[in-house]
């Protein structure tokens, strides 16, 4: 097995629709490994399945479906582009004059945690689950810990990883896809105030700039974790409305950026810690 490595190389997609007729597309390829290739394209393809792509005067020809960690988190409208991964038919070493870096095992393996829940594993990655994880420094799984589908990315500084335990069969929901069961959860939360999982809602007021309605990841007595994809500076006070309701009687309060987790890109929203801020408490 070789190493994904990111890559920018513009390809030519040759596929086919329900007739057989040939229909002819043009992508990016965003990440390239022996087993396949992640692939941006500006609009939907109108053919998935067997494809062949055309890069560097050679062939490859290989299996397309649309890509999840794109389509079930943020969106293709959002980032303007489309996304597909393509597992090859026969593995190589050298695609479109690129040498691969050979992996010493069959499986590479990430330290990921649970946006859900933020349990953390070591997880074994195969070819098609590496590139994905290549590209976004994330990776959609089904966690063994909250059971729910969700978006795994590195733990946060000082979260306890799990080590990976035996794979159990009863986790499998589709394809390649093996989940790892995982030892029981501390009884003990290392935190001052414990994090609580949220999908609820934030409206944000900053003095001197726009007003935001942001997603909040999880909250806790003494702040909360949201996303967004405007980059905001530690330090930065403002105030909160939590569980934000357009029209209602929400109740705001004063907050500091104390914890900036992810910078904003293209691709992903940028991720923040937010303490509140009691009255007379000093800054």
């Amino acid at each position: 097995m070789w190493k994904p490595i990111k890559l920018g190389k513009a390809v030519v997609i040759l596929g086919w629709d329900t007739t057989g007729a040939e229909l002819t597309s043009a992508g990016l390829t965003s990440v390239v490994g022996a087993d396949g290739c992640v692939l941006y394209t500006p609009e939907p393809l109108p053919f998935q399945g067997r494809v062949v792509l055309c890069c560097n005067n050679k062939e490859i020809e290989g299996f397309m479906k649309p890509c999840e960690p794109v389509l079930a988190n943020v969106g293709p409208a959002k980032l303007d582009r489309y996304q597909y991964i393509v597992g090859f038919e026969q593995a190589d070493e050298t695609y479109w004059d690129v040498q691969l870096e050979v992996c010493e095992t069959a499986l590479q393996q990430a330290q990921i945690e649970c946006r859900a829940c933020q349990h953390c594993l070591a997880a074994d990655l195969n070819g098609l689950e590496a590139m994905i994880y290549q590209a976004h420094a994330a990776i959609f799984r089904t966690c063994p810990c909250c059971r729910e589908r969700t978006k795994f990315t590195a733990p946060h500084k000082g979260n306890t990883v799990y080590e990976a335990a035996s794979q159990d069969p009863n986790l499998v929901v589709s394809g390649h896809e093996i989940y790892e069961l995982r030892k029981p959860k501390k009884d003990v939360n290392d935190r001052q105030h414990g994090r609580i999982p949220t999908h609820a809602k934030a409206f944000l007021r900053i003095p001197g700039r726009d007003e935001e309605l942001v997603n909040v990841l999880d909250v806790s007595r003494g702040g909360l974790r949201f996303e967004s994809p405007n980059n905001y500076e530690v330090g930065l006070e403002m105030e909160v409305a939590l569980h934000y309701v357009e029209g209602g009687n929400n109740i705001f309060q004063k907050g500091r950026i104390v914890r900036k987790q992810r910078r904003p890109t293209e691709t992903w929203n940028g991720e923040y810690g937010l303490m509140f801020i009691r009255a007379g408490a000093n800054k």
